[in-house]
């Protein structure tokens, strides 16, 4: 079974046709959807989609807006921290879900304003049982797409995301992906093994999807095309910012907002952290090493940073954020790992690179 996930907020005015795009595909698959508490006609519109389709779309736990809106008092009042976006709680609940079920093969997830192409499932699901007949299913996998970017009213931007915001993603090894997301989430499948090592939320996390590839990066591989396989719909609400900056533009770009860069930097640093505390037992003398070095990075002189980004490759997509980077991470934003002593147990096989795929390459046994 292909199962996808899909997390919704305030979602009414794009979501009718990426639902229908879904529902297209040229392979059958189900729909598993939580809504976060919407009050704009969005639980009213799946609910009716449920009605029509009962046994392909399944709704999840539905948060009313009065729950929400106790849930953002709490966090007002100090009642509860918040580590982890909103969004990337609601698709926690949806993987824990489904891997508790333990009935689907491939989860992907999908944002509620894209559209997809109607093979996209079709590619994804041949490569992936490609890669698991030559590497075997204990194998976790990762598998995520180029996009065309395009505007609110699906008009093309751009026929690939990678090259608009010049995404690199070759760049998925261990120590890349800790300190940049090579992978956007609606563009992913997952197998089964892979599932069960993401589904449970962490103690913190930039995004759900940052967490998939960083688990995916260190325990198993992950594998990427260069064909679009959706539209990922750029509007007010999800402006890309692809800019272009020199060294000098991108530091002084930085100034008067250390407050800012301090708690983006903390999230990453606490990701981070999360991520020792959840498997340490499970990682390579070679993977501690790296973690604890990147961990090292704020309390480190920006010529020491040079020189640690450097020896372990912690390197942004260009060079000049990762030179900025060394300059501007504040102390502030450092994460702390006390794991002495924890012992390391059960070594898992770290594939260090990526493995690119084409589209001419899917099983076409579907």
């Amino acid at each position: 079974m292909i199962t996808v996930l899909m997390a919704t907020w305030q979602g009414k005015k794009y979501l009718e046709q990426q639902l229908d795009s879904i529902l297209a595909q040229t392979v059958p698959v189900r729909i598993v959807i939580s809504d976060d508490g919407s009050d704009d006609g969005t639980r009213e519109l799946l609910e009716r989609y449920a009605e029509w389709y009962p046994k392909q779309i399944v709704l999840h736990h539905h948060q009313t807006p009065q729950e929400r809106k106790a849930l953002a008092l709490q966090k007002s009042e100090g009642k509860e921290r918040q580590r982890i976006p909103a969004s990337a709680q609601n698709f926690f609940s949806l993987m824990e879900f489904v891997a508790e079920e333990d009935e689907s093969d491939y989860v992907m997830l999908s944002d509620q304003d894209d559209v997809w192409f109607n093979d996209k499932v079709k590619v994804l699901a041949g490569r992936m049982r490609q890669m698991e007949r030559q590497m075997g299913k204990e194998i976790p996998i990762l598998l995520h797409s180029d996009m065309e970017v395009v505007d609110e009213n699906l008009a093309s931007i751009a026929p690939s995301f990678f090259e608009y915001q010049n995404c690199h993603p070759e760049r998925s090894s261990f120590a890349e992906v800790l300190i940049e997301n090579p992978v956007t989430g609606g563009a992913c499948m997952m197998n089964r093994a892979l599932l069960h090592l993401v589904a449970k939320a962490p103690k913190s996390c930039c995004m759900h999807d940052w967490w998939i590839a960083l688990v995916a990066s260190c325990f198993g591989v992950i594998s990427w095309g260069d064909e679009a396989l959706y539209q990922y719909r750029q509007h007010e609400d999800n402006v890309l910012g692809a800019q272009k900056k020199g060294l000098l533009t991108a530091i002084e770009s930085r100034k008067g907002r250390g407050e800012e860069i301090a708690r983006a930097y903390g999230q990453i640093f606490a990701q981070a952290t999360a991520f020792g505390h959840r498997f340490w037992k499970e990682m390579t003398p070679e993977q501690k090493s790296i973690l604890r070095a990147f961990l090292a990075l704020p309390y480190q002189s920006p010529a020491g940073r040079v020189k640690n980004i450097m020896r372990h490759h912690f390197c942004k997509n260009s060079r000049v954020q990762t030179l900025a980077m060394c300059v501007t991470i504040p102390k502030m934003a450092g994460g702390q790992l006390s794991l002495d002593r924890l012992e390391a147990q059960g070594q898992r096989v770290q594939k260090d690179r990526p493995i690119p795929w084409k589209k001419e390459k899917e099983d076409e046994s579907l």
